[in-house]
């Protein structure tokens, strides 16, 4: 399927949030070097630097799209540094229209035209002898999207990513990935060669012989090129090109890319699209019945290192179904810069666990998700013959012992803190002002959540209005007053009932907590009885 652009069988074309269409390509015109560059429509993209696709056909016939620079803006990224992320990423990447579709991307050359469209039962495909500018447009738009996708990931300028300048921020510039659409066939349909940091890195794309589709229309197998690039330039470092060399490392090289081919794309198989197969080019679907274990490595059925990279995206996979796809992907971009060069499985896996760690000391993660995350690491390694009692001999494929059991893992219940006063005291009748009464906690911790429980008899509760105010001075409308003609006021306020409560997660707990009660109106009168303070520490 082409899960892209260009929508093809299978799942509907992903398109970018505000519909915009892909970018249109320059052209070279035939006997003239200067390239006349517009900007592309895609204006809620970013890129620090360019990506450049180019068609792999005679040079006056070359198609060439590129990518040039926008300046950054303030503004954040979610889920990443805000001072270090440049401005105006989109906040959703990509979604799925549901009736699929296909971009009309037309070049101002002469010669070119857009492919022709047709449909056959509820896909899209493209056809015709000049498809040569959609497949450009179509592996320009997949880099971008990659580019912008590990960059949110973490995958940055300090880290060796792939752009023309850096920006200031660390790493070698002038390596954004050329990125060639060739008309005929390349070696194993589609592969990319990485350089050390500053040297550009080359992602090739050709025909499929056998059904005549191009892998630059195919996202699993575009994506799964574009992800070597990612662990090539993070495991070992950006200048270290021989970290994925030895036997089960080189393996795992194929397995990431898959693990991000198929977690992007949400396809449990790698190019089906291109070789119309539903089941795709692995011997079997990465779903939870993915058959082999640790212990297989270096046997016949897992002795090359796509057949040894199967287990290990199995083994991923089976974590992303547990702990769920972002967070997975998360942990994993963040293993790949702890993990030693030329890891084994077990290397890569302990990686893992240390990225786990590390989320949970930074605050990403509280006490009660960092433990459900590493119960499903263990229980998907474990699955595989991989959990803390196997080893194995460095990255080699022999000396191999498998331990299908999980380690004790200790539940973690989140820390409550809870505090009751009982003031007893009338509520000035309409006094904006109000009476107060204070609880204090003389414990060290951040708020996660927090509930409010009041207890006023009143005549008339509608004159209620109900304050409470943290340590940190953050004020929080409980109540305001309303025409409720009840009389008392008894009610446990949390973030679902008062959202602003929300705004309290991540303050500290300790010090003085105050609630304040007031009567907004003349003639009813109450009496604040009292009220308990509950905090759920991160």
């Amino acid at each position: 399927m082409p899960p892209g652009v260009v929508a093809g069988p299978g799942r509907p074309a992903p398109r970018l949030a505000d519909g915009a269409a892909p970018p249109r390509a320059s052209a070279v015109r035939r006997g003239h070097r200067r390239r006349r560059r517009r900007r592309h429509p895609l204006r809620d993209l970013d890129h620090a630097g360019h990506s450049r696709a180019r068609g792999g056909l005679p040079a006056e016939r070359r198609r060439t799209a590129d990518h040039r620079a926008v300046p950054a803006t303030t503004g954040g990224v979610p889920g990443a540094d805000r001072d270090r992320a440049p401005g105006r990423f989109p906040r959703r990447l990509a979604r799925r229209p549901a009736d699929g579709g296909q971009q009309r991307v037309r070049g101002r050359h002469a010669g070119w035209r857009a492919g022709e469209r047709h449909r056959r039962g509820g896909q899209v495909e493209f056809s015709g002898a000049d498809a040569g500018p959609q497949r450009v447009v179509n592996l320009f738009y997949y880099c971008c999207l990659l580019h912008d996708l590990f960059y949110l990931l973490g995958f940055r300028e300090a880290d060796g990513n792939f752009q023309a300048d850096t920006l200031s921020r660390g790493g070698v510039a002038s390596d954004s990935v050329v990125a060639t659409v060739f008309p005929g066939t390349v070696a194993a349909t589609a592969n990319m060669t990485t350089p050390k940091d500053g040297a550009r890195p080359r992602l090739n794309v050709g025909i499929v012989e056998a059904t005549g589709r191009h892998t630059a229309l195919d996202a699993t197998v575009v994506f799964h090129e574009y992800t070597h690039g990612v662990t090539s330039r993070l495991v070992g470092g950006p200048i270290n090109t021989l970290s994925l060399t030895a036997a089960q490392s080189a393996g795992m090289s194929e397995g990431w890319s898959d693990f991000f081919a198929c977690s992007i794309t949400e396809e449990p198989v790698i190019g089906a699209w291109v070789v119309d197969n539903p089941d795709g080019i692995r011997r079997h679907r990465y779903d939870a019945d993915y058959p082999g274990s640790f212990g297989d490595l270096g046997t016949p059925e897992f002795a090359t290192k796509h057949q040894i990279g199967e287990l290990w995206c199995a083994t991923l996979m089976e974590f992303a179904r547990g702990t769920g796809t972002p967070l997975a992907l998360q942990v994993v971009v963040d293993s790949l810069k702890l993990a030693p060069a030329n890891p084994s499985f077990l290397d890569a896996r302990d990686a893992m666990l240390r990225a786990l760690e590390g989320m949970r000391a930074s605050g990403k993660l509280t006490a009660v998700a960092h433990a459900a995350a590493r119960t499903a690491l263990w229980t998907a390694f474990a699955r595989f013959g991989m959990g803390p009692g196997a080893s194995s001999d460095g990255a080699r494929l022999d000396g191999l012992v498998e331990d299908f059991s999980t380690p004790g893992i200790p539940v973690v219940t989140p820390t409550r803190h809870s505090a009751t006063a009982r003031p007893r005291r009338a509520i000035p009748d309409k006094d904006p002002v109000g009476i107060s009464s204070e609880v204090s906690f003389d414990v060290d911790g951040v708020v996660g959540t927090v509930e409010v429980a009041v207890d006023v008899a009143h005549e008339f509760r509608g004159d209620l209005e109900v304050t409470v105010t943290s340590p940190a001075g953050t004020n929080v409308v409980l109540r305001t007053a309303d025409p409720d003609p009840g009389t008392d006021l008894v009610m446990v306020y949390d973030a679902a009932s008062a959202p602003g409560l929300l705004g309290l997660t991540g303050q500290p707990i300790r010090g003085r907590w105050r609630l304040r009660v007031a009567d907004r109106f003349r003639l009813s009168l109450g009496v604040f009885r009292s009220w308990t303070l509950t905090v759920t520490l991160r």
